[in-house]
């Protein structure tokens, strides 16, 4: 038992230091992108509250697994008269024996998407510099630009849940079409920079920006 315990706890560190990792690459690639004389005014992830769907996803399968395991080994007949009518005691007898994989199975799926939701919110980040929006694509492979010249006009869109947690929906508007920007933590900090690096001229003479709570 003492091995095993040392082998879950090393890989925990293998994977906390593979995930740290990965966000330092996405950092890195974002320092890589800046040009000489280029300053960040705001870097950030995105508001962790978008890891809640893949959370309770994780929640519902494990949750799911198990009531199925456990339901196999209370009443491995009921399962069998449904799966495999012709060999019922057979089945009944080898359904005992493999059950645990359910549990397994599921919490492993469980831990592989909250997993790939993590590495997705980790490695997207959201920088802003008095040039451009920087955002580097999941895992950070990719860094793409948004340059302020280009943008016409910008919206904050806060949900109630929003108020409450400090993030936003905005929405941009450029010449080659609108954009979103989902989930932008800190979110009144963010409009007001970017007001006063995108629109400099306009501040404190009414600028087009608005913030639209619904």
């Amino acid at each position: 038992m003492y091995n095993i315990i040392l082998i879950i706890k090393h890989n925990a560190n293998c994977a906390k230091e593979f995930l740290m990792g990965m966000a330092n690459y996405a950092a890195r690639q974002v320092d890589n992108a800046l040009t000489d004389g280029e300053h960040v005014a705001y870097a950030s992830k995105r508001h962790p509250i978008s890891l809640v769907p893949s959370a309770i996803a994780s929640i519902v399968i494990g949750i799911a697994s198990l009531a199925g395991w456990f339901y196999a080994n209370a009443y491995p007949d009921k399962v069998c008269a449904v799966v495999n009518k012709a060999h019922e005691a057979t089945c009944a007898t080898g359904l005992t024996s493999v059950s645990y994989l359910l549990p397994i199975m599921g919490l492993g799926l469980g831990f592989m998407i909250i997993g790939v939701a993590y590495l997705n919110w980790s490695t997207r980040l959201l920088v802003l510099t008095e040039k451009r929006i920087l955002m580097t694509s999941m895992y950070g492979f990719r860094v793409n630009d948004l340059p302020l010249f280009s943008m016409r006009d910008a919206q904050l869109q806060q949900p109630m849940l929003g108020l409450l947690f400090e993030y936003a929906t905005i929405y941009i508007k450029t010449g080659d079409g609108p954009m979103r920007l989902n989930k932008v933590r800190n979110a009144k900090d963010f409009y007001r920079i970017l007001s006063s690096v995108a629109f400099p001229s306009m501040n404190g003479a009414g600028s087009t920006m608005a913030i639209r709570q619904p």
